[in-house]
């Protein structure tokens, strides 16, 4: 039998991120993570959500302020980083 190693992607680093909603509607969070796996949460407005998240993943936002249209922004996670301070 024959072994193969895969290299592990140094660029997937886990890290503790934060995001509030900043509208009056209700948002959706969703990403998808290789390590933890699936990710979706109700936010509603003026709501913190804390959670784990990939370096080069993205958190996908979807509000919608009209019944007929749905928007979604992409927001790296990187960007959303919790910072620890002393």
């Amino acid at each position: 039998m024959q072994t193969v190693n895969l290299p592990v992607e140094s660029t997937k680093t886990e890290i503790l991120c934060s995001y509030k909603n900043p509208t009056k509607q209700v948002q959706v969070l969703r990403m998808e993570s290789t390590v933890r796996g699936y990710f979706e949460r109700v936010v509603f407005p003026g709501e913190y959500c804390l959670f784990v998240g990939e370096s080069n993943a993205d958190l996908e936002v979807y509000s919608s302020g009209d019944p007929t249209r749905i928007e979604l922004e992409k927001i790296p996670c990187d960007t959303l980083k919790v910072e620890e301070t002393e």
